[in-house]
Order: C-alpha cells, then structure tokens, then sequence
C-alpha cells in the first residue's frame, strides 16, 4: 500500500504511529524493516521512536539507510574505494597530452567519477556513448568530450576487471535490484516499511512497485498533491516540484487520487506552496487564486543587506528558541558559507553547532596541521611557514605545547626587533623532508607522503602524551588517520609527483573528506541541508540563502554532455535537479513557524531573490495580498553601544625630564608633521618590529641600493658589473625572495649604468666623496637647554673648488623643491647646517654648501639628478634655503620645550607617507577631512 502525508506534517512522528499502530505484537514490531533515504533520517527516527514511547518498553524495528544497504550473503564484488577510484581514474586522465600535472588529473578523474555514477544511477549503458561520437552536428569541444568519455567505455571496464572490483554507485544499485528480486520472492514475508523516497531513481522505483504488491508493507511518501488533476499532470515539468513523484506514480500506473492521504491537517502555507510551484502554463491562474489573507501568518522574510548581517540574523532567531524549553529550530540552506557565518555568530552565546555537511578535512584543526607541515618543507622553512606550524596547537616538538609556544614568541620577537632571519631549530629531524622540495624533482609520491606523516607524529609529540595520541584521537583526527591509511595504501597508483605541487594535491584530496562529530553538539538546534531537512520537523524553521544560485542552485550541464546529448542517450536533464530543490524548500517552507532569509549583496555584487520567493510573490500579488518584508534593524542595535562618545584625537603632554633633547634629521621631520610619532618612539619607548620576510619589496630594494652605493664609494669601484653584483648580493642578503630578486635585476642594471655614467662625468671635479657618514649639531634652544639633530647623510661630495655637495638617494619621488625651501622636508638643509658647524668628522667646515636629490628609480634612463635650488622657477641659494630651516627648527624645538605643548598627531597628514603608530593614535576615528584641511593652522 501506498500512503502519503501533507508537507507540514511531523513525518518521523507519524512514520512511528504507523509502526506502532499497524503492529500490536512487540515481535511483529521487532521483526519490520524500516528502510529511510539518510542516516540522519534513521537518527530522526529512533528519536521519536523513543520520544513518543516514553517509559513503555519496545523492541525497535531495524531502522537502516537505502543506499547504505548490504548483504554479505550476495555474490557482488566489493567496491572501489572514493580514493583508490580517483588514483586509477586520474592515471588515466594522465595518459593524455593535455594533462600535464598532478593536480589536474585529479580534478578532471572527479569529474569523470561524477558522470560515471550518473550512467550507474540512472542505468544507461555507456556503450549508448558509440551512438554520439560519430554525430557531425557537434561542436568540436564536445567531440573531444566524448573521445575522452570515450575511456569510461573501452579502458575502465579492463582496470575494474583486474581489481576484481566495481564501483560504488554501480554495487550500491546492484544491492538494491537484489533487494527487489528478495521482495518479490512469494516466500518474503518480512514486513517493510519504505519511506520518504520519490522515486527519481529506476531501481528504488521497481523496489516501491515491488513493496507494492506486498500485502505487509507500506510505502509512505511525503508532500504529494492528491488534489491535481490528470490534466494538470501533464504539464509536469522537470522544473515541478512534484515531477519525480508523478514520475514513479507513472510507473506504477497510479494516479494521485488512489493514493490515500493519512492527515487532513496541514499549515495556511502549504496551499500557498501548492499554488507557487504551478506549472509555468498556469502561471495566469494565479490572478483568481483563493488563498485566504492568513497564508503568511507563520511566515516571515527578511531580507538583509549582506551575509554578515543575514547570519547574525539567523543566530538571533536561534538563540530565541532556546528561550522557550523544548522548543526545536532548524537552519536550512545550501549555502555552507552562511552556514559557517552562523557557527561562529552563535559562539559569542557559548553555543556550539555543527553544520549536517561537516567540515572539509583540510580545515580542521589536524587536517591544518599537516598542510602546514607540507607548506613548511614548500617554502624550504621560511619564518613565516615556521611561525605558522610552531603557533599550531598540535604542534609540540618533545616539549609542552606552551613551552614551546614561548620558545616560538621569543624567538619572533627576536627576529623582528633585530632585523634577522628567525632562529628556530626544531628537535625533529626535517632535512630530508626539506631536501626533496629544494631539488624539486619527481619523487615517489608514497615516499613524501611517508616522510610527511612521520614528521607530522615528531612534531605532534609532547613531554606528557605521545605524538600519535594527539593527532589522531579526536574526531578529526581519526577521520584523517583512516584518509591517510587508505592514501598511504594507495598512493602507489599516483606514481611520482613534483614536491612544489604536493602541498596543492594533498589539500584537495582533503577537501573531499567530510569531518562530522559523531554526535550532534546541540539538542535542539540543527544546520541542515535541503535533502537532509526533509524528515526533520522543527518548531521553528529558518531558510538561509535564498538567492538564485544558491538556493536553488543553478542547473549545470557538466563539462561532458550537452543537454542534447544527455536526452538522446537517457540521462536525466539538469533542470531536474530543479524539481529535487523545490521539493526540499516545500518541505522546509511548511513548519509551524518560518523564517525566509536572504542577503541583498554577496560578494559585494548585487544578488537575485530566489524563484522560490519571486513565485510566492506572483501568488499572493494575484490575491491581493501584501508581503510585508522586514528588515532585520535588531541585528544593528545587538552590538550598538548604549552611548557613542566622540574620539578627540590624542594631545599627550609628558613632563619636560622626558621630552627628548636629542632627534636625528628625519625625526625632525616627524615632529613637524607628526609629532606622536616622536612621543610614542621617544618617550613611551615603543618601537615597530619588522616583518619576517614579507617586508615591502621596494623597501628592500631601498636597503640594499644604499648598502651598494656605499660599498661604492668607500671601495672608490664604480665598474656597472660590480654595481649590479653588489646589489644583487645585498638583496638576496636581506632575504628577498629569489624570483623578486630577478624581477628587481633590468632596474638595478639600469640604476647601476645611470650611476657609472653620473660618476664618470664628475669625477674630474670631485676631490673626496663620504658614504653613509654620521654627523651632529648641538646648540642652545630659549631656556639655555642643549639639544643635538644627527644625521647619516647617503653621500657628501668634497669637490675640487671647495664646495660641497649633499646627496640624498631616492628610489621612489623625492620631495619637491617647495616642501624642502619651506621648511616641510628640511633633512638636506639640516644637513648643510652640520657641515657649516663642523658637525660631519673629515668634512671640512665651509658655507659653500649645495644640495641635489638622485632618483633612482630603474626607470628611462636609470636615474635622474634634481638639485634643490629653484622655487617655481625662481632662484634661491642654499644659504637661504638653510637659514629659513634653521629658523624654523628652532622654533619647533622651543616650542616642545614648554610643558603645555601636547604631541599631536597628523599635523600635517599630507605629508605622512607611512605611520608606523595609526593604530595606537587611533587615527582613523577622529580624522576628518576638516582635520585634513585644517591641519597644523
């Protein structure tokens, strides 16, 4: 018999009464099969079996899955494992030309794996290929395609035949044929009981038909229309939400109206949902449809501007429930990113949820460690790749985890205030490890991944509790060890693999495996996926991410067959996978309470509303009936503060005693423009630390151009080819990467060329040049106090007529002529004040001082010389220039040296290129374009 219930009915509730009800011997009872489409539909089951049950003893049916059946008692051949499948199909894919790496064989092996099952599921045979492959219709692309596809037919059947195995999804089928022979037998009495499927599979259709004739069985569906007319079921599309039920309903010759509806109650929703979903040549009925104004009574929708807010959103509304005892609530959504925004949302209550998807393997916490591992030897040790693994909780190398995160803290801050490599010598062995990534040449896949997991255990090791315990007994861990078992036993189908592109393979053959904790981590709320959420019935149902594209997702072809293609040969059309979702948001659309949710953007792009939602809108449109769409404004007063004090921008005023009497010329320049950097450096003693390797590359190149140009001039060699060395060494000294290094080699050529020239035409009036010499000025500010500016100036030219001249190295823009006349930028004219007092040692006093900027910037011609001695066009001496700096430090200075005058920063934010202390001046929230505007007036 065939049985059917409503959309909003509690279907493993009703699945129990029906048990119970039907069986009055507990035997009997004990004896029925209880076949359900998931394993989290069997957990569902017995929950209510013992929920509804209570104290009364009973002898529970067997609860199992369809597709996870077996009979050890069939002559079936076992099956291919997901991995040891992917490695064969993947050595195949390698045999072409085209493929040429690793990790896209896998991609296309997964994507052959896809479309082989599809021929398996639907039983369309692949010799039914031969029949396209000589069609001159098709396009060239789907030629190639089928010669490809083309070893599904001819070369897959021989590799299965010597592994004395066959395919999942192929063996899965087969089990159920078998089972449908078992039932058919006149001799099976046992009572069966199959429920929730719809019949899109061929084989689970003849199971239903054979239960059918089966006077002790029952078949229970869900969500079928027993109110439409044979007329309306011929325009059933494969876009309908009822296509697959009126498909087995076909098969059995059956029409809706003979199967018998076992409730009569349903929501005010479900008729809403039964007029949405109407065939597309029905559309105009909605304009007289008859759905009463109290349709949207236990619907909500919200639409939130984006995911953040659309998650919040959801987390508020789940933590509600839990405000009300034994109240349930359910997320239901295809979108895995909002639900992992929702995961982390609802952390900041202590409430732990786990997503019905589970966590991709490389995620987790064990499956994180090994990838950094891998990433450790890629990037042959690098401090970052060894800070990222030493800060990994699993990470112990023999020690305590914290001890060794202390050891890893010191030595950080050892290498960034020191300006060094990090010096970390870990107790595990990993040459050999490193050595195979640094010759990168093929090697024995098994033998990396050997060597990996041996490393991995080391490291994992701790003072108090084995390496293998660690990293293997929690809930991903074991899931890993059984991946890892299985990939260690197979790996010697991959064959030899590059070192660089084990890190990649290795995390996607992880991203395959779901980590899911083996029980739920709440009692009362779920995240589900649509096909999951079919028999769970919650009080409250809320469902996520209705935008076109996500829920539903688009049909997609596949990169194999075209939809043409697929017709003519059997398989289903990819709009039906239309029908399957529509069914699922039908099912979840119909609990007691509902909430529709939806961001407006994604990605920062515009996103469109759901089909689901637009149909509904078109339907209560047609009767009249508004839909009032909340915005969700509780989600923006959660975190919103009670009172919002405006941030007034720092004014620290220290004591005199603590003031410093002592800046070198580019600090002066701080304190002119920002003069918290000099409080926050100088007084409260806060320094910036370095990167560990990921420092700017222009600001290497920098550093090593003027450690070059020094070696320069003290060694007097200006040959092009020595200038280009010298660089090159210093660069790769300073840790810049190696590929950095040769993008940076055409502009240091072109740099070292500019300065051989420049040197070359100078050099008969030159009678000494200085590099990187150090210098200082003292004197007198108003209250009689000393204050010292030191310099390092990048170069001073004595020249023959007794002159001298101030270099400053630029590789980006120099300062204009304006901002140095004007005081803004007074390093060079600082720096003439030293030598006019005798401030530099081996530089002669004189007031004959000139001063130029070399920009050298590997552009044109390499470089370009601007002197500093012209303001628009107008004239002006260097003793000018001097005086006007003098005058105007001074007065600066004075100024500091009154108690009253705060350290204020951004005085002029215009001139701040870079500022190592935004943050700790909070600068972003006070500073304005007024503040801009106005500043140091």
């Amino acid at each position: 018999m065939i049985y059917t219930l409503n959309l909003s009915d509690n279907f493993a509730d009703k699945l129990v009464e029906i048990v119970l009800n039907r069986q009055s011997n507990p035997l009997q009872t004990a004896q029925t099969q209880i076949i359900l489409p998931t394993k989290r539909a069997c957990r569902t089951v017995r929950e209510a079996f013992i929920r509804l049950c209570g104290e009364k003893p009973i002898l529970m049916p067997q609860i199992r899955a369809l597709f996870e059946t077996d009979d050890l008692m069939l002559d079936i051949p076992p099956a291919l494992s997901r991995l040891e499948r992917l490695f064969l199909l993947a050595r195949l894919c390698q045999a072409k030309s085209n493929i040429d790496t690793l990790d896209k064989a896998f991609k296309i092996a997964t994507a052959l794996g896809e479309i082989l099952d599809e021929f398996y599921i639907y039983e369309v045979s692949l010799d039914k290929l031969e029949n396209l492959i000589p069609n001159e219709d098709l396009a060239q692309h789907w030629k190639e395609s089928l010669v490809f596809l083309d070893v599904l037919r001819s070369v897959w059947p021989q590799v299965l035949a010597e592994k004395g195995k066959i395919d999942s999804a192929d063996r899965t089928i087969r089990l159920i044929n078998c089972l449908t022979k078992k039932i058919e037998n006149p001799h099976f009495s046992t009572p069966v009981i199959l429920a929730g499927f719809d019949g899109e599979v061929p084989a689970i259709r003849r199971l239903i038909k054979a239960l059918n004739n089966k006077n002790n069985s029952l078949i229970l569906l869900s969500g079928l229309n027993t109110e439409i007319d044979v007329d309306d079921m011929k325009n059933i599309t494969a876009q309908h939400y009822q296509f697959h039920l009126h498909k087995l309903l076909k098969h059995l010759k059956m029409e809706p109206q003979n199967i018998s509806l076992l409730s009569q109650k349903s929501v005010p929703q479900e008729a809403l949902i039964h007029e949405a979903f109407k065939p597309a040549e029905q559309a105009d009925e909605w304009r007289h449809s008859n759905i009463s104004a109290d349709v949207l009574q236990n619907v909500t929708r919200i639409d939130c501007d984006t995911i953040t807010e659309e998650a919040l959103t959801i987390a508020l509304l789940l933590r509600e429930v839990l405000e009300t005892p034994e109240k349930t609530a359910a997320l239901v959504t295809s979108d895995r990113n909002l639900s992992r925004h929702v995961i982390a949302q609802m952390k900041r209550w202590g409430i732990e949820l786990d997503d019905s998807a589970g966590t991709p393997l490389h995620h987790t916490p064990t499956g994180v460690f090994l990838s950094l591992i891998a990433d450790y030897g890629l990037n042959n040790g690098s401090g970052s790749s060894t800070l990222a693994l030493l800060k990994h909780p699993l990470c112990a190398d023999g020690s305590l985890p914290a001890d060794l995160r202390k050891k890893a803290k010191q030595a950080e801050y050892n290498a960034r205030s020191k300006h060094t490599k990090l010096d970390f010598i870990f107790q595990t062995d990993m040459s050999d490890f490193l050595r195979i990534f640094e010759q990168n040449d093929p090697v024995s896949f098994k033998r990396i991944l050997t060597l990996h997991l041996e490393i991995a255990e080391k490291l994992a090791n701790s003072s108090d509790r084995t390496g293998m315990r660690r990293l293997w007994e929690t809930d991903d861990g074991e899931e890993a060890y059984r991946f890892f078992t299985e990939l260690k036993e197979h790996a010697e189908n991959i064959g030899s693999v590059l070192p660089s592109l084990y890190g990649e393979t290795l995390t996607y053959l992880m991203s395959g495996i779901s980590v899911r904790p083996k029980y739920g981590m709440h009692p009362r709320l779920d995240i589900l996926g649509p096909i999951e959420s079919r028999l769970i019935h919650p009080d409250v149902c809320i469902i996520g991410g209705l935008n076109e594209g996500t829920f539903p997702q688009l049909p997609d072809t596949g990169p194999w067959l075209s939809r043409p293609m697929r017709q003519k040969i059997g398989l289903p059309l990819p709009e039906s996978s239309i029908a399957m979702q529509s069914m699922d948001f039908a099912y979840a659309c119909c609990a007691k309470e509902v909430y529709l949710t939806r961001s407006l953007k994604a990605d920062g792009s515009q996103t469109i509303p759901s089909r689901f939602l637009s149909r509904m809108e078109a339907v209560l449109e047609g009767a009249d009936i508004k839909w009032q769409i909340q915005k969700p404004l509780w989600t923006h007063k959660l975190d919103m503060p009670d009172k919002i004090e405006k941030t007034e921008r720092p004014a620290p005023i220290p004591p005199l005693e603590l003031r410093p009497t002592q800046l070198s010329v580019t600090n002066i320049e701080r304190l002119m423009c920002n003069p918290y950097g000099v409080y926050a450096r100088y007084i409260l003693k806060l320094y910036p630390l370095d990167e560990l390797e990921n420092m700017q590359d222009r600001l290497l190149y920098g550093s090593a151009l003027h450690k070059a140009l020094e070696n320069m001039v003290k060694n007097n060699v200006y040959d092009v080819q020595t200038l280009v060395d010298d660089m090159m060494n210093e660069l790769r000294h300073l840790n810049m990467p190696e590929a950095s290094v040769a993008l940076y080699r055409p502009k240091v050529e072109k740099v070292a060329q500019f300065i051989s020239k420049t040197q070359e035409e100078r050099i008969n009036n030159i009678q000494t040049s200085f590099a990187e010499i150090e210098g200082e000025w003292t004197f007198k500010l108003e209250d009689k106090s000393d204050f010292t500016i030191t310099a390092k100036a990048d170069r001073i030219d004595y020249m023959q007529d007794g002159s001298i001249e101030i270099i400053d190295y630029k590789t980006g823009t120099p300062p204009s002529n304006t901002q140095v006349c004007q005081g803004y930028k007074p390093q060079l004219p600082l720096e003439g004040l030293i030598v006019k007092n005798a401030g530099f040692n081996d530089v002669l006093q004189t007031d004959n001082v000139s001063f130029s900027f070399w920009k050298l910037s590997g552009q044109g011609q390499g470089g370009e010389i601007k002197p500093v001695n012209k303001i628009k066009k107008q004239t002006i001496s260097s003793d000018e220039i001097m005086d006007f700096a003098d005058n105007g430090v001074k007065r600066v200075l004075n100024a500091y040296r009154d108690e009253k005058t705060p350290y204020i920063p951004y005085l002029k934010p215009t001139l701040i290129k870079y500022d190592d202390y935004e943050y700790l001046a909070r600068v972003k929230e006070w500073l304005s374009d007024d503040d801009e505007n106005n500043a140091g007036e």
